[in-house]
């Protein structure tokens, strides 16, 4: 997703050449990509494997919330669009700025459930390992 020519990539190209739809393509393209990664951690079986549960629902949640905070771009990428507009007003353009500013700061608390997710996840895996000999 995030390699050369990944839908990450592909949304930042789009987004400087001001091509909104190709963004939003990519968004979608990315969300897939989560979907399936999510998908199968969860169809994974943990049969007995002490912390096994615990292990694949800290991972599944960890990617959740990594997915929410890539799609969450989705509306920002509107705002900026209508505030690119030219055929927009001073008025509509000025209110999509400003939600861009609101939508931004959402996003960073959306960074911190990330971080805190990947804390607990970090956590559960070292227990996971202790366990089960793995260290």
């Amino acid at each position: 997703m995030l390699g050369k020519n990944g839908p990450n990539e592909r949304k930042l190209k789009c987004l400087i050449d001001g091509d909104f739809e190709g963004a939003q393509q990519a968004i979608t393209e990315e969300e897939r990509a989560f979907d399936k990664i999510i998908n199968e951690i969860n169809a994974l079986e943990t049969g007995d494997i002490k912390w096994g549960n615990q292990l694949k629902s800290a991972t599944s949640n960890y990617y959740k919330a990594i997915k929410e905070f890539e799609i969450f771009d989705r509306l920002i990428i509107v705002q900026q669009q209508i505030s690119q507009n030219k055929t927009n007003t001073e008025k509509i353009r000025d209110a999509a700025i400003r939600q861009q500013g609101q939508l931004s700061r959402n996003k960073l608390k959306m960074r911190k459930i990330i971080n805190k997710q990947e804390q607990l996840l970090a956590t559960v895996q070292k227990r996971f390992n202790l366990l089960n000999h793995l260290h």
